[in-house]
């Protein structure tokens, strides 16, 4: 019978002891080499104790202590033992003491079972409560310190569970209205209908709502339904009034700008820090005929007059690192392709922490503003210059008179040798070019030049005594094709004064061999009165595309090096002032054509 309990013990792994308490000896049963990892020996010490883990040894021996102490009968403890190969196994030892009549302890009578896979089976579910009870914590101060609201509904509409959010913001609990939650936020039949589509749709979309609190407030709400396997729900929602005042605020914002920008008379821009456009008015898109979809970004950049782009982006570039106001004036192309200025202003905008966020600006059209200083200041000009012009045609024009009649006394001497007639026939003719300039000069400058019969045949050949001499030198014809009874009312200086300056600028742009030709016609006009048509061509040099809007404007010359710029400029007043047109045509390379046309007056062929 022993035998078959050994048997039993040791296919159990379990073994059975018996410690003589008072001698200090255990006696073990069973198979005590598979709970101790040995053979223990039967003294305490270097046996059972010795084989105990250090860690429990004190609590193993404190608590037989305790239960001897107190004449307790039944003993239970778990403890480890550590094995010869160093591993650690969990044992449960159950078992009975047993007293003299004066309850001294005689012996402790029992068992050992290894329950090293129940012990790591426990810590395993151990571990996994501790794991599901930490991210049950985690998942609970997650949910009641998001701020949106999250409710748990078993039946549609009937709310088991809130969040803090919810409570804080709704302040209906789930017990009111016994349970039916939903009538209670939503008193209005058509907004609880919205209601209960969202949670039988339970599709994720998030909808709008209005929703009544416990105080009795409607605030502005956007709520979403999930619906969980189980058939129950979770409803996710959001308190957006405030977001949505402010959308709304924001809208009026826009929509105010956009009516100011849109009315103002500048054109209106926001950009990035790097100049990138944002955003422009109307104004700028009927102005350059830019479409909006192509209005943003870096595209403004092609409509700035190339001679302007880079001085504008130096200025650009220093505004924006020193983080200061911008301004410039520049030419920007129209729709028509012609380039207008503009007073370009920018104010940065800034964030929070102080950087450029934005560039808030306008262009403001100063073009009449632009031309009307630029006349003003020619204006100036031209009035020093004619005074200055009239001052020295006055002082030179009395010693001109005493040289012209010493002149003139000279011609007259008998026997004059040839040459020295010669010479002063072309002094005489120098002498009538310099009165000739300086009676324009004065004439022009006193504004007041009576009108005659301009007979122009006659005119032409005082022109042609002025420059015969350029003209035979440089071996450039000067060819008439003026009818011999062609005349209108004018002033013959003042025509002359044209002509000569049409011609001189002609030859100045002829070459050696080159003609110039001059014809003059006349014309009938649709109101039965007639017109004298003047034309002056050469074959010259001819006038580039750009410089011929400009050529009537004071001191602008394309003469490198040579002219004032005033001759077209003083033949186009004079020719207006005798109610006249003057007109160009020209092509590098292949010459130029100046036409005159006045009318015929009360001159008569």
């Amino acid at each position: 019978m022993l035998q078959i309990a050994k048997v039993a013990l040791s296919c159990a792994k379990m073994c059975a002891w018996d410690w003589d308490i008072q001698q200090n000896k255990t006696i073990y049963f069973g198979d005590p080499i598979a709970i101790f990892g040995g053979e223990p020996d039967a003294e305490y010490v270097t046996g059972f104790r010795s084989h105990v883990h250090p860690a429990d040894i004190d609590s193993v021996e404190t608590k037989i202590q305790a239960l001897c102490l107190s004449k307790t009968v039944e003993y239970e403890d778990e403890f480890r033992v550590l094995h010869a190969d160093g591993s650690t196994r969990w044992i449960y030892a159950r078992g009975k003491f047993s007293y003299d009549p004066a309850g001294t302890p005689i012996n402790l009578l029992g068992v050992n079972v290894d329950i090293s896979e129940h012990k790591a089976r426990d810590q395993k579910l151990d571990e996994a409560r501790s794991a599901i009870l930490a991210q049950h914590t985690m998942l609970d101060t997650i949910i009641n310190n998001i701020p949106v609201m999250i409710c748990y509904m078993r039946e549609p509409g009937k709310v088991q569970w809130v969040n803090r959010a919810w409570t804080s913001t709704i302040g209906w609990s789930p017990e009111e209205n016994n349970g039916d939650t939903a009538a209670l936020l939503y008193p209005d039949p058509e907004e609880l209908a919205k209601v209960r589509s969202l949670i039988a749709e339970a599709d994720g979309e998030a909808r709008d709502f209005k929703t009544r609190t416990k105080s009795g407030d409607i605030i502005d709400t956007k709520w979403l339904n999930v619906a969980l396997p189980d058939g129950t729900n979770i409803g996710i929602g959001r308190d957006v009034t405030a977001e949505n005042k402010a959308a709304r605020e924001l809208r009026d914002v826009e929509l105010r700008f956009q009516a100011l920008s849109e009315n103002i008379p500048q054109m209106v821009w926001i950009t990035d820090p790097a100049g990138a456009t944002l955003y422009q008015n109307g104004r700028w898109y009927a102005y350059t005929g830019q479409t909006p979809e192509h209005g943003l970004g870096f595209n403004w950049r092609e409509f700035i007059h190339p001679d302007d782009f880079e001085p504008n982006q130096r200025l650009w570039e220093q505004a924006n690192q020193n983080g200061v106001d911008y301004e410039n004036e520049l030419r920007i192309r129209g729709r028509d392709g012609e380039y207008r200025w503009f007073l370009v202003r920018g104010t940065p905008i800034r964030g929070e922490d102080g950087a450029i966020q934005y560039w808030f600006g306008t262009n403001t059209d100063i073009t009449e503003k632009k031309l009307a200083q630029e006349a003003l200041l020619r204006a100036e000009k031209l009035a020093v210059a004619g005074r200055f012009a009239a001052t020295v045609a006055h002082e030179v024009n009395n010693p001109l008179t005493a040289v012209t009649n010493i002149h003139y006394v000279l011609s007259l001497t008998e026997n004059l040798p040839e040459n020295v007639r010669e010479l002063l026939h072309t002094a005489d003719n120098e002498l009538r070019r310099v009165s000739h300039i300086l009676r324009q000069t004065l004439a022009f400058y006193r504004e007041n030049s009576p009108k005659e019969h301009v007979r122009l045949l006659p005119l032409m050949d005082e022109v042609l005594a002025i420059f015969g001499r350029r003209l035979e030198s440089r071996s450039i014809r000067l060819e008439l094709d003026i009818p011999a009874g062609i005349q209108f009312l004018g002033s013959s200086g003042e025509i002359r004064q044209v002509l000569c300056n049409l011609v001189g600028n002609a030859l100045d742009a002829s070459s050696h061999g080159d003609r110039i030709v001059v014809r003059a016609r006349r014309i009938s006009t649709d109101d039965s009165r007639s017109r004298i048509n003047i034309s002056v061509a050469d074959s010259g040099s001819g006038i580039a595309r750009e410089n011929l809007k400009k050529i009537f404007e004071p001191f602008f010359t394309s003469k490198v090096g040579v002219g004032t710029g005033l001759g077209l400029w003083v033949s186009k007043q004079l020719v207006e002032r005798n109610a006249g047109t003057i007109r160009v045509r020209s092509r590098v390379g292949q010459g130029t054509v100046f036409r005159l046309s006045f009318p015929q007056g009360e001159s008569s062929l």
